[in-house]
C-alpha cells in the first residue's frame, strides 16, 4: 500500500479493478504481494504455447527514496531496465505479459488470473451478530435433545425434561437466526452492505434453522461476522 501511494488495502484493489490504473492485472498484484526486496522475478510473454527457455525480461525490485523499484534486463541480457514498480506493472500490460515467476519458482502468476487470500479486519467484527451466530450453532443440539427425549417417552424412562429443554433451546436457534437475517434486510436497506452480502447472509440464516444443516451454515456465518472474508 505504501508503495502504490494508497492508505487502504480497498484503494489498491481499486487501482487493479475497472477504472484502475492497472485495471485487469492481478497476477501482478499478486507478485507484488509474494515478492520481497530482491527477490529473483522474471516475465513471460504468450506462455499458452509453453514457457520460453529465456524470460524477456528478469531483475528484482528494490526501494529507492520510498519507492519500489524494479531493476534488471531484457531479453539475454541487453539493455538495463531500471523502472518504478508501477511504471513495471504497466509496461508489463501494455506488452501484454502473460505470467510473471518470484525466485525462479514453478508457480506462474498469470496476468489477468484473480488470486484470493483469507482476509481479516477486527473492525468489521458484527459483535451483535457474533451473539447471534453463537445462539443459532446451538439449534442441533437442541434438535438431539427433541429426538433424545420422544424416545426416552416412549421408552417410559422418562425423558420430559430433555425433551422440553430441546424445545426451547431448538426455538431459540431459529430465533436467533430468523433475528440475523432481519438484521441483513436491514443492514442492506441502510446501504451498510451489498446485495450479494445479502444474499449470501439469507441464505446462511435460514440454512442455520435446518436440522443437521444448522451448524454448518452457522459456522460459515459466524466467520463472516467476525471479520474474515476470501478477497484478491
Amino acid at each position: 500500500m505504501q508503495y502504490l501511494g494508497v492508505s487502504t488495502w480497498d484503494d489498491a484493489l481499486a487501482m487493479f479493478g475497472e477504472g484502475g490504473a492497472m485495471v485487469g492485472a492481478w497476477g501482478y498484484l499478486e507478485v507484488l504481494r509474494q515478492a520481497e526486496l530482491g527477490d529473483p522475478i522474471s516475465m513471460w510473454y504468450d506462455i499458452s504455447s509453453g514457457m520460453s527457455p529465456i524470460a524477456p525480461i528478469s531483475g528484482s525490485f528494490y526501494e529507492q527514496d520510498g519507492q519500489l523499484m524494479f531493476g534488471g534486463q531484457i531479453g539475454a541480457g541487453a539493455n538495463p531496465l531500471l523502472l518504478s514498480a508501477v511504471m513495471f506493472g504497466q509496461m508489463s500490460m501494455n506488452g501484454r505479459a502473460s505470467a510473471w515467476s518470484v525466485n525462479n519458482g514453478a508457480i506462474h502468476f498469470i496476468l489477468n488470473r484473480q488470486y484470493y487470500h483469507l482476509r481479516h479486519d477486527s473492525n468489521e467484527i458484527d459483535w451483535i451478530d457474533v451473539g447471534l451466530g453463537v445462539t443459532g450453532m446451538a439449534g442441533d443440539l437442541g434438535y438431539w435433545m427433541i429426538g433424545a427425549g420422544i424416545v426416552a417417552v416412549a421408552a417410559g424412562t422418562g425423558g420430559v425434561g430433555l425433551l422440553l429443554g430441546g424445545v426451547v433451546i431448538s426455538g431459540l436457534a431459529v430465533a436467533a437466526d430468523m433475528t440475523s437475517a432481519g438484521k441483513a434486510v436491514a443492514d442492506y436497506q441502510r446501504g451498510y452492505s451489498s446485495g450479494t452480502d445479502l444474499a449470501v447472509d439469507l441464505s446462511l440464516n435460514v440454512g442455520g434453522s435446518v436440522p443437521y444443516v444448522g451448524p454448518v451454515a452457522d459456522s460459515l456465518s459466524l466467520i463472516r461476522v467476525m471479520g474474515f472474508s476470501w478477497e484478491p
